[in-house]
């Protein structure tokens, strides 16, 4: 129960072997890229769906309503990356988790609170949307911007399920 001698060896060990160094970089490189594309796909369909005249909004709502309640399971999961030719690829655990629907409907809730006034003065100066969302609605969402970094960033770091389901290469894995 006690260790008998104090030793370093298993840390020498690991450290002086490439599997460490190759197992950092992939998930370095999963968390930046996956953190940046979460973001990117999380604030923007979620700013699309705060506009109501957007046809089918409520349907996608609906939808992403949907994927809360119900979820596809391991096996269809695995078979779309598998047919999307992603299988041993980073895009595997990158992908297939672009965004998920609390995260979506947080923001909205969050874009929904913006005053719509701000987005209206901004239009009459000749902004369009993609302007309006840029200058006006990204700066006004950085509290929840800088929440959902964290959160998109500790989930990629700490992604080992999909890595141990998608990535059959060594050299790809991930660090976990």
């Amino acid at each position: 129960m006690f260790p008998e001698h104090f030793s370093l060896a298993s840390y020498k060990y690991i450290l002086s072997t490439n599997s460490f160094v190759n197992s950092l970089k992939s998930t370095t490189f999963v968390t930046l890229v996956g953190t940046a594309l979460n973001l990117a796909f999380t604030f923007t369909f979620a700013y699309a769906l705060t506009k109501k005249h957007i046809l089918g909004r409520n349907f996608m709502l609906g939808c992403v309503i949907f994927t809360l309640l119900f979820s596809a399971g391991i096996v269809p999961g695995y078979l779309l990356v598998k047919g999307m030719g992603l299988l041993n690829s980073y895009w595997s655990l990158i992908l297939t988790s672009l965004t998920n629907a609390w995260t979506l409907i947080v923001v909205k809730s969050f874009m929904d609170a913006l005053p719509e006034e701000l987005e209206d003065a901004a239009r009459i100066d000749g902004c369009n949307d993609l302007v309006v969302f840029l200058r006006i609605v990204l700066p006004l969402s950085m509290p929840a911007i800088a929440t959902f970094t964290l959160f998109f960033a500790v989930s990629h770091w700490n992604t080992y399920f999909n890595a141990l389901i998608y990535l059959t290469d060594a050299k790809k894995w991930t660090l976990q």
